[in-house]
């Protein structure tokens, strides 16, 4: 029913269960008013923090919650390092969070999406204040930039084994691109998809809580041919409201 009571599942189940995957795995819970990000490195272990209401928070494919501060939630294993606990550099390792691929996309995507330059990226920034109001336009230039304008751009649009290329958000193992708009009823709340580069296609809007969907909704044969098209595994095809069968493409 809302952003924090899913942030409260999220934590119970981790508390209950665990995440097995050894790399980690983080989450974005949001409704209109609020948005947070649960990052766990595996087992019973997260850390969880709000976006500020004033804010932006990009998540450049590694851990971003920092220092803990008060209004954090973290399992009880975390909370008994102390307030001091840096988290990011505890779980993610510099080797991950200090690379060019994930310090880039998060300088990038802060400089592209909020118009704001953070300077020195290992900083590591959690959120940032734009300088502006923050549209569905800004974040879907996010997703799609190669850094276009900026120093750091690259000469390859989308760099595959260039170890030399800062790599960008949107490369060429990007699959699927989704931005979510929420409306005043939960029947209005849009989703803008694309199934391919989003560099390269334009958002296609479903309202898939008022049944709606365009008459460019992916079928099944169009989705074999984009998967055909970029080499793609079929288990690389993740399609929201749908599953996928031998018949084709079935919307739930």
């Amino acid at each position: 029913r809302s952003a924090r009571e899913g942030v409260e599942i999220a934590t119970n189940l981790l508390t209950q269960s665990g995440y097995s995957l050894y790399m980690g795995r983080i989450f974005t819970i949001a409704d209109a008013n609020e948005a947070w990000i649960v990052e766990t490195p595996g087992g019973r272990r997260y850390a969880v923090r709000r976006c500020p209401d004033d804010a932006v928070v990009a998540i450049p494919n590694s851990f971003t919650i920092d220092r803990i501060r008060p209004g954090d939630l973290v399992s009880p294993n975390i909370a008994a390092h102390g307030a001091d606990f840096d988290f990011v550099r505890a779980y993610q390792g510099a080797r991950t969070w200090r690379s060019n691929y994930s310090l880039f996309r998060l300088k990038g995507l802060y400089s592209v999406v909020a118009g704001v330059d953070v300077g020195d990226p290992e900083s590591c920034p959690f959120s940032v204040r734009p300088n502006r109001k923050i549209s569905l336009a800004d974040v879907k230039r996010g997703l799609r930039t190669h850094y276009e304008g900026l120093p750091w751009a690259g000469s390859e649009k989308h760099p595959a084994k260039n170890p030399k290329v800062r790599t960008p958000v949107c490369r060429d193992s990007t699959v699927q691109s989704i931005v979510c708009g929420f409306g005043a009823t939960v029947a209005e709340t849009e989703f803008g998809l694309i199934y391919g580069r989003p560099c390269e296609h334009e958002y296609d809007v479903y309202r898939p809580f008022a049944g709606k969907l365009p008459s460019t909704a992916v079928t099944g044969a169009e989705a074999a041919r984009r998967l055909d098209e970029h080499e793609i595994p079929l288990g690389g095809l993740a399609l929201p409201f749908a599953t996928f069968d031998r018949g084709g493409l079935t919307f739930d």
